[in-house]
C-alpha cells in the first residue's frame, strides 16, 4: 500500500513539475513580431504667447518588435518603429509675437494655424513586468525611447509663414521616457497577442536652433511660439502579434 501511494505521489509530483516547467518555458523564450497603432503627439513649451494654443496631432506608429522573457514575470522588449510626431499651433487675430525687433511695417499680430509633421525611426527599449499567471495577463513596462529624425514638413494657414528648410533647425535625435502597460494573450500553441498604451515624455529639446520664417516680402522673423524649449509628449497605442523563435 505504501509502495502504491509512493508511486502515485511520485507520478503526481513529476506530472506537476512537467506542467510547471512547460508554463515557465512558455515565457522563458524569445519572441519576434510586429506592432501597429497610433501616436497622439504634442509638444510642451516653457510658455505660450497670449491668444495662442497648441493641439495634438494623430500619426501612424508601427514596425518590428523583439522580446526576451527571463521567466514568467520579467522581459525586455526592443522595437524598431516608424513614428509620426508633431504639433498643431493655433493663433487668434490678436496673437502677439514674442519680443524682438519687428521688421518695418510689420505689426507682430498673427492669425492662422501652423501644422508640423515630424517623422522618426523610434527605438524603445523597455523593461516589462507581467502580473499574475495564466495565458491572459496585464503588464507594466517602462524605459527609454530613442527617436532618429527622418523628415519634417510644415503647412500653414492665414498670416503664418512656414519655416525655410525646417529639418535643418531640428535635432537629429529625440530621447524620451516611456511609461505604460497593457495586456498579453498567449494563444494555445500559437502567437502571443499584445495590446499596450502609454505616454512618452520628451527628455531632450526638439529644436537645436530657432527656425526663421519667411514672409511674402522676404523678411525673416521668429514665430510667435518660441520653440527653443519644445519637447515631445506622445500617447502611444499599439496592437501587436509575436511568434516564438
Amino acid at each position: 500500500m505504501k509502495s502504491l501511494f509512493f508511486r502515485r505521489s511520485l507520478f503526481v509530483f513529476l506530472f506537476g513539475s512537467l506542467i510547471a516547467g512547460t508554463a515557465t518555458a512558455q515565457y522563458s523564450s524569445n519572441w519576434f513580431g510586429v506592432r501597429a497603432g497610433i501616436n497622439v503627439a504634442n509638444e510642451t513649451f516653457s510658455q505660450l504667447p497670449d491668444n495662442s494654443s497648441t493641439g495634438m496631432k494623430v500619426g501612424a506608429l508601427g514596425g518590428l518588435t523583439f522580446e526576451h522573457w527571463f521567466g514568467e514575470t520579467w522581459a525586455v522588449n526592443a522595437s524598431l518603429l516608424f513614428d509620426q510626431k508633431g504639433v498643431t499651433e493655433e493663433y487668434s487675430t490678436t496673437a502677439q509675437n514674442r519680443q524682438y525687433t519687428l521688421p518695418s511695417g510689420f505689426s507682430g499680430i498673427y492669425s492662422g494655424d501652423d501644422n508640423f509633421a515630424l517623422n522618426y525611426i523610434e527605438i524603445p527599449v523597455l523593461l516589462k513586468v507581467a502580473i499574475g499567471d495564466g495565458d491572459v495577463r496585464p503588464f507594466l513596462n517602462a524605459g527609454p525611447s530613442f527617436g532618429l529624425l527622418l523628415s519634417a514638413s510644415e503647412s500653414t494657414t492665414g498670416q503664418v509663414a512656414p519655416a525655410t528648410d525646417l529639418k535643418s533647425y531640428l535635432s537629429s535625435t529625440d530621447v524620451s521616457l516611456y511609461i505604460g502597460g497593457g495586456i498579453i494573450d498567449q494563444l494555445y500553441r500559437g502567437p502571443m497577442i499584445t495590446f499596450d498604451a502609454g505616454y512618452a515624455v520628451g527628455l531632450t529639446k526638439i529644436y537645436k536652433t530657432v527656425p526663421a520664417l519667411m514672409t511674402t516680402s522676404g523678411t525673416n522673423f521668429p514665430a510667435p511660439i518660441d520653440p527653443s524649449t519644445a519637447k515631445s509628449g506622445d500617447i502611444r497605442i499599439t496592437l501587436g502579434v509575436m511568434w516564438k523563435l
